[in-house]
């Protein structure tokens, strides 16, 4: 029989792992959906390489699963990539103005708050007249690999921004099915000339 000590360790190793791991395990059911896909979003999917993942994603933000058409979605998914991205240039030129930062990493820190700044630009809902969207939402992910190429070559690690570059990524393989099922609705072409996405 373990002696009451034994018994005092275990209960709060116990419990110390509940508190833990309690809070993750609540996070992820809240960040779940709780209703099915839409049509729209069920059909927009298919083209992903991860429809659930796809699906998940755009039922977590009210803009794009409370959309009713293609041109709706498109609109939300680009506005939404676009901010995520801007978040992510933010971070790194938080980063690199950080007095703590070692020095010698700052060009790689600038040079990704650059690009994704500049991937920012091509989720804009506004287009070129006749120009298709994806190869411009594809500008973007150059970018991302450009500022990943440079942490990678200059061996610069930065945890702290990790989840927010996965968050992007999967924002853009989202927003990319989004505006190739949008050409295939509207040929390549936005729904009105005048209007593009």
């Amino acid at each position: 029989m373990a002696s009451p000590r034994t018994s005092l360790v275990i209960a709060a190793i116990f419990f110390t792992l509940i508190f833990h791991f309690l809070p993750q395990t609540t996070a992820a059911r809240v960040s779940r959906p709780s209703s099915p896909p839409s049509k729209l979003i069920e059909e927009v999917c298919k083209k992903s390489n991860d429809s659930n993942l796809c699906a998940q994603v755009l039922q977590s933000y009210p803009e794009a699963s409370s959309a009713t058409d293609i041109k709706s979605l498109a609109m939300a998914v680009l506005e939404i990539a676009k901010k995520q991205s801007k978040i992510v240039g933010n971070l790194f030129t938080e980063l690199k103005n950080n007095g703590a930062t070692d020095p010698s990493i700052k060009p790689s820190l600038d040079l990704c708050a650059s690009q994704y700044n500049d991937a920012a630009i091509f989720f804009s809902p506004v287009g070129l007249v006749n120009v298709a969207k994806s190869l411009e939402v594809h500008s973007a992910l150059d970018d991302s690999e450009g500022c990943q190429t440079e942490l990678a070559t200059k061996d610069v690690h930065v945890e702290s921004i990790a989840p927010e570059i996965q968050k992007w990524k999967e924002l853009y393989e989202v927003s990319s099915s989004v505006i190739l099922y949008a050409e295939d609705v509207f040929g390549g072409k936005a729904a009105d000339p005048e209007e593009e996405f």
